[in-house]
């Protein structure tokens, strides 16, 4: 039965490793190519306040016709109708020159604060990226405990970017307390994430490792329940995670197979390992 659960949290959970730093994740907009009737209707729905709509009209513009000039106008409303994603596009790109920032803020940081904070109520990805911008100084200083906070809200979420990174911030008491039961859990989630043979697979692997050190094996033991249950949820449909899995050609899914099983290996000798040891 463990055995199984464990092939089952490498099934699902086997991630993209692309990092998002400067990433705004606009999905393609094939299929949205839209009749004139059907982008009068997406007209009208904006004029009555639907941001998917002008989210909609956006991504047919600027992906379907390659018209960004034509585009723009619509992501900006769907950003000012409090769309994540539209915001999340318009803060990516006025951190990198966009000029259009007036409607959101007086200066280009306090509108990217405003469209981030606004944004991660709902949205990991914005978490992940506000995290980054306090973080790396963004708003004016290093502010370790907003990065901590937005780092934790978006690994709630379901944003793997944040799971590792809150595992640090929790393993070095940076922005708060010290909580390795807490970074074990997260750090653990990436685990099963990540291809072992990988760079960031080992690294992530190891961070595993050293904070398990520091617990006791009923520490361990109440995680792993943690762990195997957060992995019932997603298979349940009950849970999300995002980036989503299984994403490649068939090639790619002979390598994540294949990196799966080493996965569950590693997994299956870490507890055992660990039910070893003295003490």
């Amino acid at each position: 039965m463990k055995s199984a659960s464990l092939f089952l949290i490498c099934s699902i959970l086997i991630c993209a490793t692309a990092l998002r730093a400067q990433q705004v994740r606009y999905h393609h907009g094939h299929g949205l190519d839209l009749s004139h009737e059907e982008r009068q209707h997406l007209e009208e729905r904006v004029k009555a306040g639907d941001a998917e709509a002008a989210w909609r009209l956006y991504l047919y513009y600027s992906f379907d016709k390659h018209e960004e000039e034509l585009g723009v106008p619509w992501l900006l409303k769907a950003a000012q109708l409090k769309h994540s994603e539209a915001q999340r596009a318009v803060a990516d790109r006025i951190r990198y020159g966009w000029p259009w920032y007036r409607d959101f803020g007086s200066t280009p940081q306090s509108a990217v604060q405003a469209l981030l904070e606004d944004a991660a109520s709902s949205n990991g990805a914005a978490c992940w990226e506000l995290a980054k911008a306090f973080e790396e100084g963004y708003f004016g200083k290093l502010d370790a405990t907003a990065a901590r906070k937005y780092y934790q809200r978006g690994a709630d979420f379901g944003d793997r970017m944040c799971w590792k990174v809150l595992a640090r911030y929790l393993t070095e008491e940076n922005g708060g307390p010290r909580d390795p039961v807490s970074a074990y859990f997260w750090i653990s989630l990436e685990t099963r994430c990540t291809d072992p043979r990988s760079v960031d697979g080992k690294d992530s692997w190891s961070l595993r490792e050293n904070i398990a050190r520091h617990l006791s094996l009923t520490e361990l033991e109440d995680s792993w329940k943690q762990i195997d249950s957060f992995i019932a949820d997603v298979l349940a449909g009950k849970r999300e995670v995002d980036p989503p899995a299984f994403l490649g050609t068939a090639i790619d899914d002979a390598l994540r197979r294949e990196g799966q099983c080493l996965a569950d290996e590693l997994e299956a000798l870490h507890r055992i390992k660990i039910r070893g040891r003295p003490g």
